[in-house]
């Protein structure tokens, strides 16, 4: 097995495989399509944890320790997925608020628009949420993500192999 070695695209910043031979996010060859966006597949993730401990009778209540998430305000961006075996792309418009008890996560909607070239995709509502360098859609691994100056950007390096047996590529950014 060998591995590839990552690069950067001059063009859009983005990382991706040099075994790929150029960028999948910026590439506009093969069949006149555009991969504008490269949004790989949402493939579940068992994301949480148990915390504390059962609560005794005696108890009144659990004590919040740590931090307090801090307030980031509303998002607005655009998201997109390739699907690779569908030879298609589909791009929504972004917009949520932060969600409670959030750091870097919004109650956000996916308004599918006519960007994209697949002839199916509809608008959707769930949690968008940056953990640990990653952007999360649901719970599911959207790509590598870079935050800063109240702005976020996401793409998945390589590919995510999800529902249906299929290959996505997801991409993004976005405004808060």
């Amino acid at each position: 097995m060998t591995t590839s070695q990552l690069v950067d695209c001059p063009r859009c910043r983005r990382h991706f495989f040099a075994s790929q031979g150029c960028c999948p996010f910026c590439d506009r060859t093969g069949s006149g399509r555009v991969a504008r966006f490269a949004v790989a597949a949402m493939t579940p993730m068992v994301l949480g944890a148990c915390y504390g401990s059962p609560k005794d009778s005696s108890e009144t209540g659990f004590a919040t320790t740590g931090p307090q998430p801090t307030i980031v305000g509303d998002i607005s961006g655009k998201a997109g997925v390739l699907i690779v075996e569908a030879g298609c792309d589909i791009a929504w418009d972004m917009t949520g608020a932060q969600c409670d008890g959030c750091e870097l996560g919004w109650d956000a909607t996916l308004s599918l628009t006519d960007e994209g070239s697949c002839e199916f995709g509809e608008d959707t509502t769930g949690v968008f949420e940056v953990l640990d360098g990653a952007a999360y859609w649901k719970g599911s691994y959207w790509g590598a993500a870079t935050t800063g100056g109240n702005t976020v950007s996401w793409a998945t390096n390589g590919y995510v192999y999800g529902t249906g047996g299929y290959t996505y590529v997801y991409s993004g950014s976005a405004s808060y």
